[in-house]
């Protein structure tokens, strides 16, 4: 049987002994009056076996290592990683440039030693870092190539065992919406001189406007399909009461792009009138 031993009364335990620390909080047992002892652990190269309260089940270790292990239930952890860009991504449109982007991963090690982070667009590689931070922190990379369609930037981080993704940054670009009130019989480009929205497309697209013996305008790129409904500020279907035409209006970029132009049939005087209208 195992020797049990007290520190420091012998410093330089034998292979089979068993540590044993004194409790300070409560040195002695008020029933019996014998001093507490908590065995840590054995000699290096002895296990233990046994019922684990803390476990809940038999344990039986080949080393101290094992015991320890089995006791602190350590797990392989994927590393972590989340990316962010500036300039914020945000909706834009088509014909607004992106410039410098600059990208952040902060990076985060769990288990094993970060090995290998990089960056991608639109899923090409962009770039390497060449000596990632092994714990975890910040990795930067600036992508210089510009653009003015929609890029969506990732990153991954690698300890050597797993690759893990990062969340996808992305820049959209949109051609823009155009509504307001005017004479009847506007042209495509008087139309687009009305108030501009850069929006994605929505099932439907509320708005309010003042006119003054003026007409509804609603104008969206064609490729979203027609409107199936327009209701006005007091909940009434009015889709019959407009006329739909199809323009091209020019776009920011140069390019000359189909719109549906929507506009009411009678001059009307309102304040603050919603209509909504819906795909």
């Amino acid at each position: 049987m195992p020797q049990y031993q007290t520190y420091p009364s012998k410093p330089s335990p034998d292979a089979g002994d068993i540590f044993l620390i004194l409790d300070p909080a409560d040195l002695t047992d008020s029933s019996e009056g014998t001093t507490k002892r908590t065995t840590v652990g054995a000699v290096v190269g002895h296990g233990h076996s046994g019922f684990s309260a803390t476990l809940g089940q038999y344990l039986d270790t080949a080393s101290l290592q094992a015991s320890v292990d089995a006791l602190m239930a350590l797990t392989y952890t994927l590393p972590t990683i989340a990316l962010t860009a500036s300039p914020a991504p945000s909706l834009r449109e088509k014909g607004d440039p992106v410039g410098a982007v600059a990208l952040a991963a902060v990076t985060l090690r769990r288990s094993d030693a970060i090995s290998a982070v990089a960056f991608y667009r639109d899923g090409v590689l962009l770039g390497a870092v060449a000596a990632p931070q092994a714990q975890g922190g910040t990795e930067t990379m600036t992508d210089n190539g510009g653009f003015s369609d929609t890029v969506t930037y990732t990153s991954i981080v690698s300890d050597g065992t797993t690759t893990v993704s990062s969340n996808a940054v992305s820049y959209r670009f949109v051609y823009p919406y155009y509504f307001g009130v005017g004479a009847a019989g506007l042209t495509a480009v008087q139309v687009a001189g009305l108030t501009k929205a850069i929006i994605a497309q929505a099932p439907s697209k509320a708005v309010t406007t003042s006119p003054s013996g003026e007409v509804f305008y609603f104008a969206y790129p064609a490729a979203y399909g027609a409107l199936s409904s327009i209701t006005d500020t007091n909940g009434f279907e009015t889709l019959a009461d407009y006329t739909q035409r199809s323009a091209t209006i020019t776009g920011l970029d140069g390019t000359a792009q189909a719109y549906f132009i929507y506009e009411f049939n009678q001059p009307t005087s309102q304040t603050l009138f919603t209509n909504t209208y819906k795909l």
